[in-house]
């Protein structure tokens, strides 16, 4: 699940100390990545100030039971030992799987992809573009970018694929100015990506990686393979 947004300590208006994020039964607390550059936010508010508000980060869900969870965010304003939480109520609720790409079309070509890291936590890196040796409990790591040419923007999602029906959403939205500058596609500033696969839930053997960019509209995607990954 990605948790994205902005937050601010509201007396004095200020950036928060610090983000808090809990979710089900027992509660499971996790800290939020705060700090990224949230422009909007800062001219609504009249204060430069307040341009470091947003936050994103990707929460696991391995480990909760299918069902109704409740969400917490809280803004931690450790000055005044005490903290701010969203007045309403938030729930997630995990069902069967389902694909992920229902009611979407495959398409080739829409999508310029680059890749620019390939390895595990190990430290393993996919010298030879086909194969990535890792053991079981690596994280498999990627970055790089993706651009939807017919719109000349960011692709939307960004996804690993594993075994063709295993998905991990990435980080996206990271700012690549030099790479939208060399395709003429200023709206495409913000196409980086940042991938974390966790291996831990995979069996031995051969798996295959992918990367699937989704267009920003929802209507097509376009997969590309990452390797084969060999794990032991």
């Amino acid at each position: 699940m990605v948790v994205r947004g902005w937050a601010l300590n509201p007396e004095p208006l200020r950036a928060a100390d610090r983000l808090c994020f809990t979710l089900g039964r027992p509660e499971r607390a996790v800290d939020l990545s705060y700090g990224q550059e949230r422009n909007d936010v800062a001219r609504a508010m009249n204060d430069p100030s307040c341009a470091a508000a947003g936050f994103k980060q990707i929460v696991p869900l391995d480990g909760l039971a299918l069902g109704t969870h409740t969400l917490r965010i809280m803004a931690i304003d450790e000055k005044r030992c005490g903290y701010y939480e969203l007045d309403d109520e938030r729930t997630l609720v995990i069902v069967e799987s389902r694909r992920l790409f229902s009611g979407t079309s495959p398409v080739v070509g829409r999508m310029q992809f680059g890749i620019e890291r390939l390895e595990t936590t190990s430290g393993r890196r996919d010298l030879d573009g086909k194969t990535l040796r890792a053991r079981i409990g690596d994280i498999v790591i990627a970055s790089g970018w993706a651009i939807d040419m017919d719109r000349r923007c960011a692709a939307g999602d960004v996804f690993g694929v594993v075994d063709g029906d295993r998905y991990v959403l990435a980080v996206n939205g990271m700012p690549r100015a030099e790479v939208a500058a060399g395709f003429g596609a200023p709206s495409a500033r913000a196409c980086g990506f940042a991938l974390r696969i966790r291996t831990s839930t995979l069996s031995a053997g051969l798996h295959d990686l992918s990367l699937a960019a989704v267009a920003r509209e929802g209507n097509d995607y376009e997969v590309i393979p990452l390797a084969c990954l060999d794990l032991r």
